[in-house]
């Protein structure tokens, strides 16, 4: 398993128990959600999206996002879009790979501090586009 592979799914494991997704059946109707990101005018080569119901119910949903484009399944209704792109520094050498420091490329605007909003369609599926500025530096 990469690095980033770990690091997404430990995220995502993290965001769906903080806001009581569950993994099993009988729940509400999932819709098909599919979007491009950027960055600065590129697309986000990679990263993970997360949407978080509004009012609290229906949970969160997540996805990967790979050469700037994402496909995920969640609730209807309006959601808070988080966007994450951890990028990972090799630890120095003759250093434990724990050591290895991981940097956030998004400005917080679009996950910890995030106002981002989408509305999920109850009727086929929803398309939309990110474009997000303000690439910070490793």
């Amino acid at each position: 398993m990469t690095k980033f592979s770990l690091l997404f799914s430990v995220g995502l494991a993290l965001i769906m128990s903080i806001s009581g997704c569950s993994f099993g059946s009988g729940g509400p109707p999932l819709y098909t959600v599919t979007g491009t990101v950027t960055l600065d005018g590129e697309p986000l080569k990679a990263g993970s999206i997360a949407l978080i119901s509004e009012n609290g119910e229906g949970g969160a949903h997540g996805g990967r996002i790979r050469d700037g484009k994402f496909e995920l399944k969640a609730t209807s209704g309006v959601k808070l879009v988080r966007i994450t792109a951890p990028l990972v520094v090799d630890a120095p050498p003759g250093q434990p790979a724990d050591e290895a420091e991981v940097l956030e490329l998004i400005p917080p605007e679009y996950n910890q501090k995030s106002t981002l909003k989408l509305t999920v369609n109850d009727s086929g599926i929803t398309e939309t586009t990110f474009e997000l500025k303000g690439k910070l530096s490793p």
